[in-house]
């Protein structure tokens, strides 16, 4: 249902990203131990619209 609603988005112009949430948790980590702290978030925060998967693999 999410990824339907993300394409439907973007169909009309809208920018939008799908993310695994321990893989985005684990790279806004990293940033932050390597002081790049916020390159991620700023990221993020300019997309009209976020899909944040919490299952992982299986």
């Amino acid at each position: 249902m999410a990824v339907s609603i993300a394409r439907a988005c973007i169909r009309n112009s809208r920018r939008g990203r799908f993310f695994n949430v321990v893989e985005l948790v684990n790279k806004l980590d990293a940033e932050s131990r390597v002081e790049h702290q916020g390159r991620t978030a700023d990221r993020i925060y300019r997309l009209d619209i976020r899909i944040l998967d919490e299952l992982g693999p299986a």
